[in-house]
């Protein structure tokens, strides 16, 4: 019996389409450049590649994550995916890489497996860290008119939305003073690439007093908003509500309204999940939890 023999991913082959989610498969089409951002592992058997894990670079400084690892059906329960996982731990190790992180959601494929995998090689258990709904982007007509009360409140206290790339540079000082009481999870970062057209700044009376930004769905046609802040004297006044209504109206008017819009919050933040329960659990098409877990260099 011939040795698995694991070896970057240097060219472009078909057979590894199959071995990671649709949207890393231009990755694997093209073959990661050296330069790139991208890295790939490849587990070989008998000349046959039965085995991939992808890594990607993140925004915290000295983090990478671990995009996706899969081994082929006819392959599993011989350690490829063990032997896989090892190697891209070593490899952030000796890059000089703080730690190696890895996403799943509860509704996730093969989860039992994954969890399992995780564990045989030592990883922490992972922890939860968002919530999410999806929902058809619709919901924002909807709610405009089921919300007329609300929004006609909000209109006559000066609420406002513009689109986020049309900022100016007085915007732009306002929204780093604002950064300045923000915590991390409500960070313009953490939508970054930033999608044009739905996102949006949410203004009083003309002043930046928050925002709600967009970006590309890992799904066709799904558009994630991970990142929405409001000042907290407006927190329990429905403006980031209406901020989301706005963002999803444009979202409809420029992308179709065919598309799914999906809304994340962070684990601890109970006031927001009961607000995205009691609001927008009639338009969920689904919900889920998104965990993390992460590995150090031993």
């Amino acid at each position: 019996m011939s040795e698995t023999v694991i070896a970057p991913l240097e060219r472009a082959d078909e057979r590894l389409l199959a071995l990671t989610y649709p949207r890393f498969r231009p990755i694997v089409a093209t073959a990661p450049d050296a330069n790139g951002p991208v890295r790939g592992m490849v587990a070989w058997r008998n000349g046959e590649p039965v085995g991939l894990a992808l890594l990607g670079p993140t925004l915290e400084p000295g983090t990478w994550r671990l995009l996706s690892i899969a081994v082929a059906r006819a392959w599993r329960r011989q350690g490829i995916g063990l032997a896989l996982l090892r190697q891209a731990e070593t490899w952030a190790a000796t890059r000089g890489h703080l730690a190696l992180v890895a996403h799943h959601n509860d509704h996730m494929g093969g989860l039992d497996a994954w969890l399992s995998l995780l564990r045989r090689a030592r990883w922490p258990e992972p922890s939860w860290t968002f919530m999410r709904l999806f929902g058809p982007v619709t919901w924002a007509q909807e709610a405009a008119v089921e919300w007329t009360t609300l929004l006609r409140r909000l209109a006559a206290c000066g609420f406002g939305a513009t689109a986020w790339e049309d900022r100016s540079e007085a915007d732009q000082a306002a929204i780093e003073i604002l950064l300045t009481d923000v915590s991390p999870g409500f960070n313009p970062q953490w939508a970054e690439p930033i999608l044009a057209g739905p996102s949006i700044l949410i203004r009083e009376h003309g002043r930046v007093v928050g925002w709600v930004l967009a970006s590309q769905g890992a799904e066709p046609g799904t558009v994630y908003y991970p990142a929405g802040f409001v000042v907290a004297r407006l927190q329990r006044g429905g403006w980031l509500i209406g901020g989301l209504v706005e963002a999803c109206r444009r979202q409809a008017r420029i992308m179709g309204n065919a598309g799914v819009s999906c809304f994340q919050t962070a684990a601890d933040n109970h006031a927001m999940q009961s607000v995205m329960r009691r609001r927008l659990d009639k338009w969920t098409l689904r919900r889920d939890r998104q965990f993390e877990t992460r590995k150090t260099p031993d």
